[in-house]
């Protein structure tokens, strides 16, 4: 079984690179392919969603599927008419990349519930493997007196997750989630620089950026930092793996029955594998059910301004008297 597994991935990827040097007609295209082909992108599929925030409903799935083939979104199909309920922008492309990189498009609370639902989760790992974690991280940084801006050296910084009991010799690990799209939501919708022709480049760019702003200040205040990053496509950066491995490591050190058999059986060895992939399949199924949720908002957006306009040009062409507010006047169009 485990040969065959290890197999068919190797084939997989293989597959994905071959499609993603070869196969691709636009750079997107490419920067998705390389997003899809990381390790943990599809583990969604594997997952029992055992919990109400992990269901996922028909009209979901099949918003998420379509992302992940590139098919694009009905509902985003864009028209003279076709304009982001959130912000106003015009539509240039149906696949999603506006609706997921725009910061106004929050319908149903869907861009704050992305971000804590995954740190939430993360958390629940962390406690089920006999740890403790808080969400609750204000005043811990602090100002960095340091900073190069000075409007930064008086203002907190305050990370997602402060992990207790990983890292004994710190006085915590704090975390900061973050989902970073790799393609621009504005035309001509680019990727992010090497998305289409290095794995992992976006998410690995947006680490470096999350070190840089919140280490050498961890570092000050005893603390350690680690930037959990995940891309909306699926691949997960390097430190939020070596996170997860670290999690599973503790967990198989509390683990009694694990503990009481020979070291050299590899019991242990197959533990941490297997609740790594268990973490990563839980965390990717609530991405998923997020990206999901974030095109959806956007579809309910555009539908709205269809309806508006369609509205207001149904009313025009049949001749009738508009009247069209200007502070305090009003002027008769028909």
């Amino acid at each position: 079984r485990d040969i065959t597994q290890a197999k068919d991935y190797i084939d997989f990827k293989h597959m994905r690179d071959r499609l993603a040097t070869w196969g691709s007609n636009t750079k997107a295209e490419a920067a998705h392919l390389l997003s899809m082909a990381g390790p943990g992108a599809t583990d969604w599929h594997a997952q029992c969603p055992f919990a109400n925030h992990m269901k996922l409903t028909t009209p979901l799935i099949a918003i998420i599927v379509r992302a992940e083939l590139y098919l694009p979104q009905p509902g985003l199909a864009f028209n003279a008419f076709s304009k982001c309920g959130a912000c106003g922008a015009k539509l240039t492309e149906a696949h999603g990349h506006h609706a997921m990189c725009c910061k106004y498009n929050n319908e149903f609370i869907s861009r704050t519930a992305w971000h804590n639902r995954i740190r939430d989760v993360c958390m629940d790992i962390h406690r089920e493997a006999g740890l403790q974690a808080s969400s609750k991280c204000e005043g811990l940084l602090g100002a960095d007196e340091l900073a190069p801006r000075e409007q930064d050296r008086h203002k907190d910084k305050v990370a997602d997750i402060n992990f207790q009991g990983l890292r004994p010799q710190v006085l915590g690990l704090l975390a900061d989630v973050s989902i970073v799209h790799n393609t621009r939501g504005t035309y001509p919708h680019t990727p992010d620089a090497r998305a289409a022709v290095e794995e992992g480049a976006a998410v690995y760019d947006l680490e470096m950026k999350k070190m840089f702003k919140y280490g050498p200040l961890a570092d000050r205040r005893f603390y350690a930092f680690i930037a959990l990053c995940v891309e909306t496509w699926g691949r997960f950066g390097q430190m939020f793996i070596d996170f997860l491995k670290e999690v599973a490591e503790a967990a198989a050190q509390r683990n009694e029955a694990l503990n009481s058999m020979p070291p050299d059986i590899g019991a242990h060895k197959q533990f941490v594998a297997r609740q790594v992939r268990r973490y990563m399949r839980r965390i990717s199924l609530v991405r998923v059910r997020g990206m999901a949720q974030r095109i959806q908002g956007a579809i309910y957006g555009v539908a709205r301004n269809r309806f508006a306009a369609a509205g207001m040009a149904a009313r025009l062409d049949n001749g009738e008297g508009q009247q069209l507010a200007l502070g305090d006047s009003s002027v008769d169009i028909a």
